[in-house]
């Protein structure tokens, strides 16, 4: 029969769980610096002044949409023309934040399970001895 040996002295011993709550920990960070990243370039955009000197769209009036989820400006005219300060960043954004919603959820899906269950399941196999 064989058995599962302890890790070595000074050695933590790794799981399922430590393992998905150390991507969850990359995946907030990687959300977070998004939103500081979308938050530096949607105010380094000028968004409103450009679209009051008819840089970007079909000028004329027009209204400033903000959001915080991420940080974006959007300029919207009558037509219904709309100019975002960013583009490709804010897919990226609701990416990263979903994958962050993903790992949360396995991580305390892992984390939920006996230790004793997770080390069997880690080692492979599917019934206790």
């Amino acid at each position: 029969m064989p058995t599962t040996q302890p890790p070595a002295p000074g050695r933590r011993q790794r799981s399922a769980a430590g393992r998905a709550w150390k991507a969850f920990k990359l995946c907030l960070s990687t959300t977070a610096f998004l939103w500081v990243a979308c938050w530096l370039a949607t105010a380094m955009s000028e968004q409103r002044e450009r679209c009051a000197h008819q840089i970007v769209g079909p000028g004329g009036p027009f209204r400033v949409e903000t959001s915080s989820l991420p940080p974006n400006e959007t300029c919207v005219w009558p037509d219904g023309t709309e100019i975002a300060a960013l583009d490709v960043m804010t897919y990226l954004w609701w990416a990263a934040a979903a994958a962050t919603l993903i790992s949360f959820l396995l991580a305390a899906s892992f984390s939920a399970a006996p230790a004793e269950d997770l080390r069997y399941r880690d080692a492979g196999r599917s019934e206790r001895p």
